[in-house]
């Protein structure tokens, strides 16, 4: 494969899913630096390494970033990043149709992103990030959540972990077991 990013200053690839067939999702972040924005970027190649389609999304906001999260189930894929306040999580259809955009939020002064995902065999989307609450011109710790969504779109559950106080807690893996339990890295 060989991918050069569209027309902003700089693409940063942030995540990277291959299927069993060899057809290839990239994820990352585009910054303009004239304009001072952020997008996000996904882009769908063939096994061959030509593009099927490419997608671009921005919030209004000029901070949209692909994290390191994409995840693929059956005849979709998952794109999970941060946009202004929160976490971002995009479902796709395989032909780069929009199925459905979700914003979680944890409210006033927070930052989210979400970095990893794991789907069940029901279809359900767990994903896992990072939230910071508090005064956003100091210094504050990060807690790990975790959150479920249906393969409608439905938030069905979310959980904040903080495993120390005063502690930046970060998640680095989702992992679903055969037997369905989540273990976060």
């Amino acid at each position: 494969y060989a991918y050069r990013g569209g027309d902003s200053t700089r693409d940063i690839p942030r995540g990277l899913a291959i299927d069993p067939d060899g057809r290839a999702f990239l994820v990352g972040q585009s910054y303009d630096y004239i304009l001072r924005r952020s997008t996000c970027f996904i882009v769908s190649l063939s096994a061959a390494g030509d593009i099927l389609w490419e997608r671009l999304y921005d919030d209004g906001t000029g901070y949209s970033t692909g994290a390191s999260g994409l995840c693929r189930a059956g005849s979709f894929v998952y794109v999970l990043g941060a946009d202004w306040g929160g976490a971002l999580i995009i479902k796709y259809s395989l032909d780069g149709d929009t199925i459905w955009t979700r914003h979680l939020g944890f409210g006033e002064n927070s930052e989210a992103g979400a970095g990893q995902g794991a789907i069940d065999a029901a279809g359900n989307l767990f994903i896992a990030g990072s939230v910071a609450i508090g005064n956003p011109f100091q210094f504050v710790p990060s807690d790990v959540f975790l959150a479920r969504y249906t393969s409608s779109g439905d938030l069905n559950w979310v959980i904040r972990l903080d495993t120390l106080p005063y502690t930046d807690d970060r998640s680095r893996n989702l992992e679903l077991t055969p037997q369905g339990t989540l273990r976060l890295f």
